[in-house]
């Protein structure tokens, strides 16, 4: 609007210069010729005319040309306005296809994700609960979970859709630019945000073993960006010991564990909470750092922490008297763990034989808990064996320091 006011006034100030010219001429004509009779001499008119026509015909020549000039002008920037219009609604509808687009496949991965957990819910306990199997066997066997492959395809090709469209979004910044970049980044989070709230956690935790080594890059590439794992459990279902795979993964993401101490920005977490009293005095989560290089199943990865922290001929003491000496500690395939302790207070030899039902990892113990409920805690902390036996109402209690029996709670 302002620029066509603007070409109205100069338009408007060239026809009045013009004719403001015109009477400019006439009057020095006529004072220097003194007109004041109409001739009727053809001639003398037509010298009248020649004279003006000399003069004012160079004038209307560039007047014209300048004419030509103006129309290209406005129709070039006519042009321009168009396009910029065009592009606009090109960028408009490329949201809007986007959109469009995203929305289906978050639909999709939605109704995958339950038809996942329903069908293959003992499979998935199976896999992240496995103790025979290593990382590396576990990833190759969700590769072969056809729906769990299919989930994770189905999530790399959203994020990559994110990655590469919300780049086309129409923005007020220059490309490439600081602000045009954290604008970017803005827009991605939104829509990678919508789709990690709706991760279920075993889902999320199959993804983290999925995606442990370099064999995904491009995929590692997306979740680092959106912080995938902020509010992933490192837990079981029962939110009480940590799940050994999952645990295994972290050096993989995370490979300098002072990293993860810190409060916010830490790569694929950013502030996870969990993550933060994990970190805390964590016995396990060192063990596993300091062994992230070798291949443990759980079978293997408990072997490595009974030897390295309680050796044959450890002393477990009291304050004032040394008593109990851990003989022999052993663990075999079939998860029977057998150990002896000579007791010199009571002149005997404590042997204790226990088939493995189930692990528990905590932050700096080692709970195993046997088929008839019996529990051997090792307590990573201070090297000390409590050995837990529910008999007749009673819980017998052996903590390498003393034996005692109290009631059962």
């Amino acid at each position: 609007m302002n620029d066509k006011k603007q070409n109205n006034t100069v338009f408007s100030k060239v026809i009045a210069g013009l004719i403001l010219y015109t009477f400019f001429l006439i009057a020095i004509f006529t004072a220097n010729f003194s007109v004041l009779d109409v001739s009727d001499d053809v001639g003398k008119w037509g010298s009248v005319g020649d004279y003006f026509g000399g003069l004012l015909n160079p004038i209307l020549a560039f007047l014209s040309f300048m004419g030509v000039l103006w129309t290209l002008k406005m129709s070039r920037k006519e042009l321009f306005e168009t396009r910029k219009v065009m592009n606009e609604q090109l960028k408009t509808q490329t949201l809007q296809q986007f959109e469009n687009n995203f929305y289906q496949l978050f639909s999709q991965l939605n109704k995958l994700q339950d038809d996942v957990l329903d069908k293959c819910e003992k499979d998935i306990e199976d896999i992240l609960a496995t103790r025979t199997l290593n990382i590396n066997d576990v990833k190759e066997k969700l590769i072969q979970e056809r729906k769990i492959s299919r989930y994770f395809i189905l999530l790399y090709q959203i994020l990559k859709l994110i990655d590469v469209e919300v780049l086309k979004f129409p923005s007020s910044y220059s490309t490439d630019s600081s602000e045009w970049k954290d604008e970017k980044l803005i827009q991605k989070k939104f829509y990678t945000n919508l789709i990690r709230s709706q991760q279920d956690n075993k889902m999320l935790q199959l993804l983290f073993i999925n995606c442990f080594d370099d064999g995904f890059s491009d995929f590692k590439k997306y979740l680092k960006e959106a912080s995938f794992f902020e509010h992933m459990s490192f837990m079981g279902d029962g939110g009480t010991s940590y799940r050994y795979l999952v645990l295994r993964a972290l050096p993989f993401y995370i490979l300098d564990q002072m990293l993860l101490k810190e409060a916010k920005g830490i790569p694929f977490f950013d502030k996870n909470l969990e993550l933060l009293s994990l970190v805390k005095d964590s016995f396990i989560l060192r063990h596993i750092y300091v062994h992230h290089n070798q291949v443990f199943d759980e079978l293997n990865f408990l072997r490595s922490i009974i030897r390295e922290n309680f050796p044959y001929g450890t002393k477990f003491l009291d304050d004032v008297n040394r008593k109990n000496t851990l003989n022999n500690f052993a663990l075999d395939t079939d998860y029977s763990l057998s150990f002896k302790l000579n007791n010199d207070s009571l002149r005997e030899e404590i042997v204790v034989d226990v088939t493995i039902f189930k692990i528990e990892l905590g932050v700096s113990e080692v709970r195993l808990v046997g088929a008839d409920n019996e529990k051997v805690i090792l307590h990573l902390d201070n090297k000390k064996i409590e050995l837990l036996t529910l008999d007749n109402g009673r819980q017998t209690i052996f903590d390498g320091h003393y034996i005692s029996d109290s009631e059962a709670l």
